[in-house]
């Protein structure tokens, strides 16, 4: 069975051109400009979180530091309550 195209399939085409710009420019005047403003909040919040975590980062290196035995305690506490809660 083969597809012929003719007069209706035709006009559907010329149709859907005007309907094709029209999309076209709906996504360059609003959907683009939106994409590219949420793209440019979602970095400035990735900034920030980036920083918080390194400076987290910093203060955890400077606690265990500072307190080396009370860190090692906590850590072997951690693995146990960890061990504990994955062999039921």
């Amino acid at each position: 069975m083969t597809h012929e195209s003719g007069p209706r399939d035709t006009e559907s085409r010329a149709e859907g051109r005007p309907m094709q710009a029209e999309v076209e420019q709906v996504m360059n005047q609003r959907v683009t400009p939106a994409v590219g403003e949420i793209v440019g909040q979602a970095e400035v919040v990735l900034q920030e979180m980036s920083e918080e975590l390194r400076q987290q980062l910093q203060r955890l290196s400077q606690s265990v530091q500072a307190q080396p035995l009370t860190a090692i305690g906590l850590a072997a506490l951690a693995g146990f309550v960890l061990a504990r809660m994955t062999e039921r």
